[in-house]
């Protein structure tokens, strides 16, 4: 696990300076080519607004020192049964240093800390390898196929949230 890594809640101000890719701000600085094109971006800025609540501010910046790396977070709010989603996504000049791997178990040790909070599933391309070992990694355990319209084919991942 990366010591220096920790995830801070993303707020409308991150996504405005990370969609400019604009200079270091708010002590933090952005990897080159920045951490995901502005459009995903915007729609991230919008799930998170759809899911921000007092308890759980929805996404969150992945920060290596002072370096945002990737985002990751919530997709939803907890279902009536206890299930969350969660989604997470590592900027290309910084991908393949496990970043991902110990953002996930930081991003599960704070749904842990929800009682309303009892599986915790994700969802991976099928031709995305890295990202199915992010989660086995973290104990998820493969349940099942689906589709996605801009993925393609994909795997469907569970795990419990507390261990």
């Amino acid at each position: 696990m990366h010591d220096s890594l920790r995830l801070l809640p993303a707020e409308d101000a991150h996504f405005d300076w990370m969609i400019e890719e604009a200079s270091p701000r708010y002590g933090l600085s952005l990897p080159p080519g920045g951490i995901h094109p502005a459009d995903v971006l915007t729609l991230l800025r919008n799930v998170t607004a759809s899911v921000r609540t007092a308890q759980r501010p929805g996404m969150y910046l992945i920060v290596d020192a002072d370096e945002v790396v990737g985002l990751c977070g919530f997709l939803r709010p907890p279902t009536d049964a206890g299930e969350v989603e969660i989604g997470y996504g590592i900027a290309g000049a910084r991908q393949g240093r496990g970043f991902a791997t110990s953002a996930v178990r930081l991003l599960l040790d704070e749904a842990a800390l929800d009682a309303g909070v009892q599986i915790i599933v994700a969802g991976t391309a099928v031709n995305n390898p890295a990202s199915q070992r992010v989660l086995e990694k973290n104990g998820f355990d493969r349940c099942g196929e689906g589709h996605d319209e801009d993925d393609g084919p994909t795997y469907r991942w569970m795990r419990a949230a507390r261990r």
